[in-house]
């Protein structure tokens, strides 16, 4: 018989006295079946006399590590692969630290602290990896040291691990690391630095700005973006002009629009001119999380750049700023030729909430994309007209669930007592996510005539729908 066409039971067999090959195969087979019927064996099999087959038997528990019936044998399987890290088959010991690793268990700790002195730089390597995704500070000092290993890899992934591990003793060797000869190690220095978040590394990171490799410098920016010193914005200012459009778009992305500094907002208009598609994008979204009313008009000529992408984020960030000005634009962009800019145009102008909407958002409510019939039905919710109530009811029949939802929802805000019928009747819909939010909206609007449908909308089948319906109740009696 076929291994893969075997039942667990043979598997389990064959992990326990076939010839190597099989052995092997069988727990290859077993942790792509993620059986937890054979852990017990599984964890026996890490003393197999073949390297090669506890090394397979180690991939095998990595797959299955997520299940609730391992949880109860982990100590167990972690004594057993820390006592694999003892052999000297690099490729076992790569397995096993990667295991280790994931399963994030810090009674490893000491044993992959170890491990960071191998001989092999794989197995450095990988030491330094699972190190990082335990967590534990006991690794700072190690990993510290590891920073100066011979091997760029090793060195690279201990700067990846302190960075996980976030621990601030590592900042000033981290700094040095940015001076490293090599371009990986000093790119990995630099994110590791902005996720420990320590203003000290502040000032080397704008150095770092300077670098030769766009990737460190595409970093560096990341990277302050994540310190969020005010003292970074004039050099990222200047990284808007770099020579490399992923620089250019990580300062304006990434950085400039998590400082939210309003010396930003100039430099970040003429970047909705930059040659490169993906600046501009990055540019319009920056410019949406400043909520600066200067950013108004060069967005809205924004709306015409020939990349759908670009004018998907000019729409979303004219949404957030807010300005009626921006209201007659978005209502021509309704008729975009891109399905994504016209459902975010109907997103930006619910946001903006202006009466002169209604109408081409009723309109847009018949959209042939859904995506924009759904931003139009939760638009036309946030405008203040009495005008939106009888196209969001016929809206309740539409094909598209999530239109249905997001329709009831928009009844609910308006409070208005002409959608309780409608809505009493979609509380039969037959998708869950459409009841949810008809018990919702009746909730909101409060009215008596919902009592009898919501009591025995405390029998649907959905948790959500009665956990609604429950406190839409207690909304209309409290009323």
């Amino acid at each position: 018989m076929d291994t893969d066409e075997k039942d667990i039971g043979d598997l389990i067999q064959d992990l326990k006295y076939g010839d190597r090959h099989t052995r092997a195969y069988a727990a290859k087979v077993i942790g792509e079946r993620k059986d937890v019927r054979a852990i017990e064996h599984l964890i026996e099999a890490l003393e197999d006399e073949d390297d090669f087959v506890r090394f397979m038997v180690a991939l095998a528990i990595n797959k299955m590590k997520d299940n609730k019936a391992v949880k109860p044998v982990v100590k167990e399987l972690v004594e057993g692969l820390v006592e694999n890290l003892q052999y000297r088959d690099w490729q076992l010991k790569r397995g096993v630290a990667r295991v280790l690793g994931d399963i994030g268990d810090t009674s490893a700790v000491e044993s992959l602290i170890q491990n960071l002195k191998d001989k092999s730089f794989r197995s450095r390597w990988d030491a330094a990896v699972a190190l990082g995704k335990t967590g534990d500070v006991r690794a700072v000092e190690p990993l510290i040291q590891t920073l100066d290993d011979e091997n760029i890899y090793v060195r690279s992934w201990a700067a990846v691990a302190l960075g996980k591990i976030k621990d601030k003793k590592a900042v000033v060797s981290l700094i040095k690391v940015l001076a490293d000869k090599d371009k990986t190690v000093r790119k990995d220095a630099a994110t590791a630095l902005g996720k420990i978040g320590d203003a000290r590394a502040i000032e080397p990171l704008i150095q770092a700005l300077k670098d030769e490799n766009e990737r460190v410098r595409k970093n560096a920016a990341r990277a302050l973006s994540m310190i969020k010193g005010n003292e970074a914005v004039e050099p990222l200012i200047k990284a808007l002009d770099d020579k490399d459009e992923d620089v250019r778009r990580e300062a304006a992305a990434e950085a400039l629009s998590k400082i939210k500094d309003e010396k930003a907002v100039e430099p970040l208009i003429k970047a909705l001119k930059d040659t490169a598609d993906k600046v501009r994008r990055e540019a319009a979204k920056a410019l949406g999380e400043t909520e600066d009313t200067r950013a108004v008009e060069p967005l809205i000529q924004a709306l015409k750049d020939e990349n759908e992408r670009v004018r998907s984020n000019v729409a979303t960030a004219l949404g957030k700023i807010k300005d009626k000005e921006a209201v007659e634009p978005l209502i021509q962009t309704l008729d975009d030729e891109n399905i994504y800019v016209r459902s975010w145009a109907a997103w930006a102008l619910g946001k903006i909430g202006d009466v002169r909407a209604v109408a081409p958002l009723i309109q847009a409510l018949k959209d042939e994309a859904k995506n924009v019939r759904e931003n139009a039905a939760t638009a036309l919710g946030g405008i203040k007209d009495s005008g939106v109530v009888e196209p969001l009811i016929q809206a309740l029949k539409d094909e598209e669930e999530a239109v249905r939802m997001r329709a009831s929802i928009s009844l609910g805000n308006t409070g208005d007592a002409r959608a309780v019928e409608p809505l009493i009747l979609i509380l039969k819909d037959s998708k869950w996510i459409v009841r949810e939010g008809a018990v919702c909206a009746l909730g909101e609007i409060g009215d008596v005539r919902a009592v009898e449908p919501l009591i025995q909308a405390l029998e649907d089948e959905a948790g959500g729908v009665r956990a609604f319906a429950k406190q839409a109740l207690e909304k209309i009696r409290g009323k």
